[in-house]
């Protein structure tokens, strides 16, 4: 008598032309498969075409690109300039007043330098 509780993961449907596979299938390396999409990319060298695998996009990431050549480049990148400012004589003030206006001419070179934010004359 048959076991009919018996069911297999790994089947060809009635007709041949579908295979359901649900266990592992294993291809040796003497198989040849046709009807795939072509064959994973390997891995990218020096002297090797290939893929590349990347950490996700962060707020930190700046573009890639790929040339008509086929070679991937990272587009020229532009930081801000830094701004200087002028420079101030060293202080050889003697009293209080003498020092309030080294500062003040400090502050005016980093407000005109655009490192410090204007500000309207106190009170």
């Amino acid at each position: 008598m048959a076991d009919n509780t018996y069911s297999t993961k790994n089947y060809q449907e009635q007709g041949g032309e579908k295979w359901v596979i649900g266990g592992t299938l294993e291809v040796l390396p003497t198989a040849t498969v046709t009807g795939l999409p072509a064959d994973p990319p390997q891995v990218a060298t020096e002297s090797t075409l290939g893929g590349i695998k990347a950490h996700a996009k962060t707020d930190e990431a700046v573009p890639v690109a790929i040339d008509e050549d086929g070679f991937l480049f990272v587009p020229e990148v532009t930081f801000p300039t830094v701004p200087i400012a002028e420079a101030v004589a060293n202080s050889v003030a003697e009293d209080v007043a003498g020092v309030n206006t080294v500062i003040n001419a400090i502050l005016a070179s980093l407000k005109a330098a655009g490192l410090m934010a204007t500000e309207t004359e106190p009170e």
